[in-house]
């Protein structure tokens, strides 16, 4: 008999000894984001966990607050991305050494129960299809895992925030891997389109639920191809401590809701789906899925108490364009680094406003920086809304770009409205 539970967001629990993507009770992303709903999970059976695989670098897939109750004899599986090291130089930090890192796209026994299997990020291309894969490109971070219980030789994949939109690369590694259950991301809910100025509240909301579709029509036609036997859907459960009521006003119930998006995508895929909280529990005996729930959700609400979100000052004696000069220089230097094709930027250029006098436009594409005044031309152009002290802390690694979209706390507008996947990604390198 094997056990699953799927504890909040991505935190899943295989025969209380696997978890996956632990994040239980601290909030994430400047304490932006907080559990929802509220976990009480034991701190006794977290002690008890022997296997912990984290999917990637995201805050809410591995939360300190949560790992250090760990026992410190863990071992922990990570995919073996160059951007995962950030990973394991933090819990060394907490005492934890037994780190394995895995192949994307290989199968590994890990231990007398387990067979693990690393998918590759599926997601790259995302909503718009922008994104060219390419063999020199960074890899998306976005892994999921295959896990297989050796008792029967079963296969249940867990996706994580694992969209699968490219299933080419799936297939290229484990089409012939028969799946029996699959965990799945039923939201992804980002910064755009709640963050963009640019926008008005209609067409943000319109493009919210264009998004949710897309994203489920990938899932359907994923779910389509691998046939698994039960679906779950995971990876979504958080409560946003800022951007207000907008945030909730903009999102349906029925793509943020678990239970009720658990409803219609069984109704949609015509497979068995069931939403898990966790109180809940599925069971599996290698031919039948039973699930016990437990939960009250009917009860639960996104609207909470707010939890103060307290964003670090930054040191500001240092010359700000000497500052940005030198994070340009560095941004340049790392895309190169990290094989970054700057011709799939299409001459995008990002333009900072942090006051009329503090203004300044980034041509990764030309490398030049200016400092402008008046009008720039909107021409593929992404412009940043900011204070001060945010840009000096993202300069400063005291707050990282990347997180910062997570947390909701910066306003963008862009020109015209597509998505640069490449360009957007490669701005997490600029800084000191």
């Amino acid at each position: 008999m094997n056990t699953f539970k799927n504890i909040t967001n991505a935190t899943t629990v295989i025969n209380d000894d696997l978890i996956i993507d632990p994040w239980i009770y601290g909030n994430v992303y400047y304490d932006a984001w907080s559990p929802y709903p509220d976990p009480k999970y034991s701190k006794k059976k977290l002690k008890k966990i022997k296997y912990c695989f984290i999917s990637h670098i995201h805050p809410d897939h591995w939360d300190p607050i949560t790992i250090k109750i760990f026992n410190k004899n863990v071992k922990f599986f990570i995919p073996d991305i160059v951007y995962n090291r950030l990973i394991e130089r933090n819990l060394r930090k907490l005492g934890f050494k037994n780190f394995n890192y895995l192949k994307l796209g290989k199968f590994i026994k890990i231990s007398k129960k387990y067979r693990f299997g690393v998918v590759p990020a599926l997601n790259q291309d995302g909503q718009e299809k922008i994104r060219r894969i390419e063999k020199n490109n960074p890899p998306g971070i976005d892994c999921g895992l295959i896990v297989q219980t050796l008792d029967d030789k079963k296969n249940h994949l867990v996706l994580t925030d694992n969209t699968p939109y490219n299933l080419k690369i799936y297939n290229k590694h484990f089409s012939d891997t028969k799946i029996t259950s699959c965990f799945f991301p039923y939201n992804g809910i980002d910064d755009y389109p709640l963050c963009y100025d640019n926008l008005s509240f209609k067409e943000k909301k319109r493009l919210s639920k264009k998004r949710c579709l897309n994203r489920e029509k990938a899932l359907i036609k994923f779910f389509n191809m691998i046939k698994p036997e039960i679906i779950i859907p995971h990876s979504s459960d958080f409560s946003l401590n800022i951007i207000k009521k907008e945030f909730n006003d903009l999102h349906s119930g029925e793509f943020m809701e678990k239970d009720l998006y658990a409803k219609r995508i069984e109704k949609k895929s015509k497979i068995r789906c069931v939403a898990l909280y966790e109180d809940d529990l599925l069971k599996y005996d290698g031919e039948i899925f039973k699930e016990e729930i437990r939960s009250n959700y009917k009860s639960r609400t996104r609207i909470r108490k707010k939890v103060k979100v307290i964003l670090p000052k930054a040191e500001s004696k240092s010359n700000l364009k000497s500052m940005v000069t030198k994070s340009f220089d560095n941004y340049l230097f790392r895309l190169k680094k990290y094989n970054f094709n700057v011709k799939s930027f299409s001459n995008w250029k990002l333009l900072i406003n942090i006051s009329k006098t503090k203004r300044f436009l980034l041509d990764p594409c030309r490398k030049e920086l200016k400092t402008v005044n008046g009008n720039v031309k909107r021409s593929n152009l992404l412009i940043l809304n900011t204070s001060e002290n945010i840009l000096r802390c993202i300069l400063q690694r005291k707050l990282h770009l990347n997180n910062c979209l997570g947390a909701m706390i910066l306003s963008w507008q862009r020109y015209p409205n597509k998505n640069n996947k490449d360009f957007n990604e490669s701005l997490s390198f600029f800084h000191l």
